[in-house]
């Protein structure tokens, strides 16, 4: 199931989750993000967040993070911190 989001709801979740002071705030927005992270509109909204001047640089890492987590499974990159043959740490 694709979720249908856009950049902005990806950039308000990452604040929601970023500044949240307790754990039961930051669950739900966590797994919607791990939710979205998995989606093909990923690619594109990420590059949105990165490229976008206006973007609070936390966010736009946010997107970088997001990308690299694509890029590392579409290569096999099970483990995000374990080298494999296409990724060296």
């Amino acid at each position: 199931m694709e979720l249908e989001v856009t950049a902005d709801q990806v950039a308000n979740a990452a604040f929601t989750l970023f500044s949240a002071t307790t754990e039961e705030m930051k669950k739900p927005v966590e797994q919607w993000l791990n939710t979205f992270r998995d989606t093909r509109a990923a690619w594109g909204i990420s590059e949105q967040l990165v490229r976008s001047p206006s973007v609070p640089i936390d966010i736009a890492f946010f997107g970088a993070m997001t990308l690299q987590h694509k890029v590392r499974l579409q290569h096999g990159c099970d483990d995000a911190y374990r080298a494999c043959r296409y990724c060296e740490i």
